[in-house]
């Protein structure tokens, strides 16, 4: 999924400003000004650059309160530093919305006292038997944990699975080869030993892919899907997964696969978003340029590939809308399917939506 030249995971925003305020220090490391000027798009984070491989990982789970940082603004993520179990049982509560009972006093394990700030954490995991400690009575909170670990972790508590045989040659072996299953693990921890400990971005890229799996519904977690509009010539286009906000709209390695793709899940709506612009040479490339060029209507038709199942969808409207009226690709009706959502010819003013239903068999 992750392309790992400089514009990887790149997240560049069709908007004039973002819902999170951002730091101006340093971003000289991060993002060329041009692009800056430009897009405005900066890592929201002090130390993890906008082309970290895990970094969209990182600002979902920020934006949806997951996980925060390190300081006054919790801006700094320490994105290579390694994770400790105590560390991990937080960021897992809140993805799974876990009821933390505060009333609490006393503790399971030797080693974890009801002072300490993550009690709440590690005691209602526990009791809902979702961790467990070492045979000592001990949980190891100060101890990094492990890619197995994780992996029983991410599994258990974000309620992927409870039925796991783990009598084989290595008890982590079921869950690595679920999560495989279920693309939840990146490809570039697909060859980590189960003893190696994990760095805080790694596992907000396990906790991320879940979660967003979850939320969607959907048997596996999707990172890319197919657009064909034949009446326009584009073919077997590859829209990578992305991300939405009520202010925002990021756009993942657009010089590369010209096109970003979210699953509003509320809604049941698929948006494919992609530019119909020149904004810089050729970093992103215009393929939606010929549908503002002739228009969309109820003539046309467009096909969305997802988990290799292929989808048809009939045009039923397009209409131009403003910057700041972006939440209106997060469209209600349930009439409505799918969404094509590009910039127009003038990126500081116009939006499009082409709103399109699926045909059913």
């Amino acid at each position: 999924m992750l392309m790992k030249n400089f514009f990887s995971l790149l997240l560049i925003t069709t908007f004039t400003s973002l819902s999170l305020p951002i730091h101006s220090h340093a971003e000289e490391n991060y993002v060329p000004s041009w692009l800056r000027a430009k897009y405005n798009a900066y890592s929201i984070f002090e130390d993890m650059p906008a082309d970290h491989p895990y970094y969209q990982y990182a600002v979902d789970l920020f934006r949806q309160g997951v996980i925060n940082g390190y300081g006054g603004a919790g801006r700094s993520m320490g994105p290579d530093n390694q994770i400790l179990r105590a560390e991990v049982t937080k960021v897992l509560a809140f993805a799974s919305e876990l009821t933390i009972a505060t009333q609490l006093s006393e503790s399971s394990f030797t080693d974890v006292s009801p002072d300490d700030w993550f009690f709440p954490f590690v005691e209602n995991m526990y009791r809902f038997d979702m961790i467990n400690g070492y045979g000592d009575g001990t949980f190891g909170p100060a101890n990094p944990v492990t890619f197995g670990q994780t992996l029983k972790l991410v599994t258990v508590v974000m309620g992927l699975s409870e039925n796991m045989n783990t009598t084989g040659d290595n008890w982590a072996t079921p869950y690595y080869d679920f999560l495989i299953a279920k693309n939840i693990i990146p490809s570039e921890m697909r060859d980590k030993d189960f003893n190696e400990t994990m760095t805080r971005a790694e596992v907000f890229a396990l906790v991320s892919r879940a979660l967003t799996m979850k939320d969607s519904g959907t048997a596996t977690f999707t990172h890319t899907i197919k657009v064909d509009i034949p009446e326009f010539e584009i073919k077997n286009l590859t829209a990578r997964s992305t991300m939405l906000t009520d202010s925002s709209v990021w756009l993942s390695d657009l010089s590369n696969s010209n096109a970003g793709y979210y699953y509003d899940y509320k809604h049941d709506n698929h948006i494919v978003f992609a530019h119909s612009s020149v904004w810089d040479g050729d970093s992103a490339e215009p393929i939606f340029k010929p549908i503002l060029e002739r228009g969309m209507d109820e003539r046309d038709f467009f096909t969305l590939t997802i988990n290799g199942t292929e989808k048809i969808y009939h045009v039923l409207s397009m209409e131009m809308i403003h910057p700041r009226e972006v939440e209106k690709v997060l469209d209600a009706d349930p009439e409505v399917d799918a969404i094509l959502f590009t910039c127009g010819m003038n990126y500081n003013t116009e939006r499009w939506l082409v709103k399109a239903t699926e045909v059913k068999n």
